[in-house]
């Protein structure tokens, strides 16, 4: 039984393209719940188990742009401006009935990139995920040189698929296209931003079961 599950709901438009502009995309998870040691480990196997069949029947109902799972946990995307919305979908989900989940909604800024419903081009992909504690704004001597490192990662043999930072949190997502980890691991520790204190990343896998990403024409 997995320890817990995020999903993630991504619809992305062309709109949604702009750099820096604040798209309608809502970044959706569940985090374990501490009330749930009254049950017994078989209900909430099958209160689990209902969650997931839920999730697919959204992406089956196109409901859903993408659904994946980062490393063990479920992951997809929505492309709504009313959290209400995203939140009526799941009234019925058992698993948040009981209190074995709490769901948080999270806008998502989206920086580059996209995705798109539709059968998936390929099935793995790497993600950086970037932490941030706030303690230093970067220089703009910092920013510089960030922009250096960033503009041959747009082209579209760089290998950047999609970036984007939540409105609540201090973390930004990579999608990779990269086959080989150390590669994006290289990536990763040659940001410059990580020169500065309170930065930080860490390397996931990402399975695609839906959904493809697009890089901007432009790059």
């Amino acid at each position: 039984m997995k320890k817990h599950l995020i999903i993630l709901l991504i619809c992305l438009t062309c709109s949604n393209l702009a750099q820096g502009q604040m798209s309608s995309l809502k970044f959706v998870y569940f985090k374990p719940s501490k009330t749930t040691a009254d049950f017994s480990h078989t209900s909430l196997q099958l209160t689990e188990k209902k969650h997931q069949d839920l999730i697919y029947s959204l992406a089956e109902n196109r409901k859903v742009a993408a659904v994946g799972k980062l490393d063990s946990e479920f992951i997809l995307v929505f492309n709504s401006k009313s959290e209400s919305k995203i939140e009526n979908l799941f009234t019925e989900d058992p698993a948040l009935q009981i209190g074995q989940f709490e769901m948080v909604i999270s806008p998502m800024l989206v920086d580059f990139g996209g995705i798109a419903r539709g059968a998936a081009d390929k099935n793995e992909y790497w993600v950086i995920s970037y932490l941030y504690d706030g303690t230093n704004k970067p220089k703009r001597s910092s920013n510089r040189k960030f922009k250096r490192y960033m503009r041959p990662l747009k082209k579209k043999k760089g290998g950047l698929l999609f970036s984007g930072g939540f409105d609540t949190r201090p973390e930004t997502l990579w999608i990779m296209n990269h086959e080989n980890e150390a590669e994006v691991i290289n990536i990763a520790e040659n940001n410059p931003i990580l020169t500065r204190p309170g930065y930080s990343y860490s390397i996931k896998r990402l399975y695609l079961m839906s959904g493809k990403f697009f890089v901007p024409e432009k790059y």
